[in-house]
């Protein structure tokens, strides 16, 4: 799927992927906490298991083989 698309799943929930990343257990998702006074921001988990804030590559925008991961 495209970026704008992916981008809309993030907002209601799902986590998504991009096919041609090396670390295939690697995927994207919307940090929202209200207890914090930050707004929300996407976070990319790595396959170490830690969560870093993602910086969006022009690379990653213009891609169009972005996929839904079916967890939650």
């Amino acid at each position: 799927m495209k970026f704008e698309d992916a981008i809309r799943k993030i907002k209601y929930g799902s986590k998504i992927t991009n096919k041609t990343w090396r670390d295939k257990g690697s995927y994207v998702f919307m940090y929202d906490n209200d207890c914090l006074s930050f707004p929300p921001f996407l976070v990319i988990k790595s396959l170490n298991g830690k969560c870093i804030p993602w910086n969006i590559s022009n690379e990653d925008v213009f891609s169009d083989d972005w996929e839904e991961l079916n967890c939650r």
